[in-house]
């Protein structure tokens, strides 16, 4: 059987290449750790049924079954996965309280089917269904307004909602073990509201990742630890809020661009920041060095979920196309957007008007960026920017090659 579906070839490196990448985690491994954080909260919900069946005297579990009779199954099951949900809701929360408190901009908050968002170019908060699954077991995302003490002020974003959970866990004991009075049926909410919370609680304090993200733990620890991965994850929120903003790649702080790339792991965060030297790069006019990191970054796309390559290819497509005219190249990176991934019509007619360059269709090519930039929003300076240069280079070789 024949492949159809088009290989993306490798940038050809350019001098001063940079150095190899790590192995990328097996799968053997991302599987061994799911499955890990999978047992972690199977042991903590055993153990929390047994000490919830010990704390409770026969007495409340006659109670219990007497208010619900044969309902108490059918009751008790859905009421576990309400106390699941309402921990992910305060543990998200929690991370969202941080941030706040660090002074960060809220972004997205993400628990179940609730996804709440602010929309990166009007700036409106909009609350809609979440149909991402990787997204279900929750995420919260704020940027911060500056670039002062980062390190603290990050760390209490990741630490909101740890602190949460133990709050929710620790608040729901003390109500069920020394408040007023409650019903069998209330009893049990509160109990079992706390062991959930707990569990949530262990469970995104072990250093690992879970749908390509790394966990709370995972993110403390490389902040303790320091290092360029410590620097790194320090670095990319600052950098990511610029790249929102209106300030050009070209105007962003060196020490934080280098920081974002300084640290190699073959992660994800080493894809995303390379992604944000590369625009940094670029805007600069170093096309060598943009081309580097870019190769880079494109190396790193398998380590990236699903839900973000739509972005990372349709720039990688963009780059190939105006920049190494390589059209082959632009088409693999277009083909290879995942289906359902959701991507803005004007960020493909700019990277479609790219591949008509590259396939020397230049009136497409005016067209194709005729119809991105009166899409693309003001504050989206660099995508803007690199467009009208691409096809005002394209225009200039075309004009060289009719003087000639």
């Amino acid at each position: 059987m024949t492949n159809d579906t088009p290989t993306i070839a490798p940038v050809t490196p350019a001098e001063d290449p940079l150095p190899p990448a790590s192995s990328k985690p097996s799968t053997r491994r991302v599987i061994l750790q799911m499955l890990a954080g999978m047992a972690v909260g199977v042991v903590v919900g055993v153990i929390g049924a047994r000490l919830l069946a010990g704390h409770t005297t026969p007495a409340e579990r006659g109670g219990l079954r007497r208010q619900l009779g044969p309902w108490t199954l059918p009751v008790l099951i859905p009421l576990l996965i309400l106390a699941a949900y309402f921990g992910i809701v305060v543990h998200e929360l929690g991370h969202v309280a941080g941030g706040l408190l660090a002074r960060f901009r809220f972004y997205l908050f993400v628990a179940g089917p609730l996804r709440v968002e602010r929309d990166p170019d009007s700036g409106r908060v909009r609350v809609g269904l979440n149909r991402t699954v990787s997204m279900m077991g929750g995420l919260a995302a704020l940027l911060p307004t500056g670039t002062h003490d980062l390190w603290r002020r990050f760390g209490l974003l990741i630490a909101g909602g740890p602190l949460g959970s133990l709050a929710l866990a620790v608040g729901a004991w003390a109500l069920a073990a020394f408040g007023p009075p409650l019903s069998p049926l209330g009893k049990a909410v509160v109990e079992v509201t706390a062991i959930m919370s707990a569990g949530l609680l262990i469970a995104t304090l072990l250093p690992m990742r879970t749908g390509g993200y790394p966990s709370d733990g995972a993110r403390l620890l490389r902040l303790m630890r320091g290092g360029p991965a410590g620097m790194r994850e320090a670095a990319m929120l600052p950098l990511i809020s610029l790249s929102v903003g209106e300030t050009p790649p070209r105007e962003w702080p060196r020490d934080l661009v280098d920081a974002v790339v300084a640290a190699r792991d073959a992660s994800s965060e080493e894809c995303f920041g390379n992604l944000l030297a590369y625009c940094h790069a670029l805007d600069l006019g170093d096309v060598p060095l943009a081309t580097r990191r870019m190769e880079r970054m494109v190396a790193l796309i398998p380590a990236v979920p699903r839900t973000s390559l739509g972005g990372l290819h349709l720039e990688a497509a963009f780059f190939a196309g105006a920049w190494l005219r390589d059209a082959a190249r632009a088409r693999a990176h277009l083909a290879g957007i995942p289906p359902r991934v959701a991507v803005r019509p004007y960020d493909r007619a700019r990277s479609d008007a790219a591949l008509a360059i590259a396939e020397g269709d230049l009136p497409r090519a005016r067209t194709l960026a005729a119809q991105a930039l009166a899409g693309l929003p003001g504050r989206a300076a660099f995508r803007r920017d690199s467009l009208a240069a691409a096809l005002a280079r394209a225009e200039a070789d075309v004009s060289a090659s009719g003087a000639s």
